[in-house]
């Protein structure tokens, strides 16, 4: 008899005082132009859980966004013109967080509060994950050195999407 669970991670609705969200990991396994199995993902960011049908429709706009406008490997190619080959197209719902990974920064929503409550904020998050990315289970992409740290961003694309941003 086979034993079948699915096993989703805590609803958390806050850490250490600050609102903390569900964060899903988007994740694609491809094959192309002579690579056999590639793996590629980005984490996302929603202010409650989604619907089925909002995350299958996210999950598709992410991989397409992705084979049409990202280049692997530095050579400037992007994957559609690499002719992809889909395994699998993953949607999985990994923590309940206060901010988010992006490329070389991380976000959260808006909700009113001053740059130094948002850098304090983000100072917490990084102590919390400090540990695990020196166990490299998790990767701060520079935001374990604090000079590297931006202001918070309030962009306007930032702004569109209720964001603000820290750039490290």
């Amino acid at each position: 008899m086979t034993d079948n669970r699915i096993i989703l991670p805590e609803a958390i609705t806050e850490i250490q005082g600050d609102k903390a969200f569900p964060i899903f990991k988007l994740e694609a396994h491809l094959s192309y132009n002579g690579v056999e199995n590639d793996c590629v993902f980005s984490s996302r960011m929603y202010k409650a859980l989604p619907s089925a049908e909002q995350t299958f429709k996210d999950l598709e706009e992410w991989w397409q966004d992705f084979i049409n406008k990202e280049p692997l490997h530095g050579d400037g190619i992007s994957i559609v013109q690499k002719h992809p080959v889909l395994l699998s197209l993953n949607l999985l719902l990994t923590e309940y967080e206060t901010w988010c990974i992006r490329w070389f920064s991380h976000y959260t929503y808006v909700d009113g509060r001053s740059d130094e409550e948002l850098l304090q904020s983000f100072y917490r998050f990084r102590d919390r994950k400090l540990p695990l990315h020196y166990k490299e289970k998790y990767c701060l992409m520079g935001a374990e050195n604090i000079w590297r740290f931006s202001p918070p961003c309030h962009c306007e694309e930032c702004e569109k999407l209720g964001i603000t941003h820290i750039v490290h």
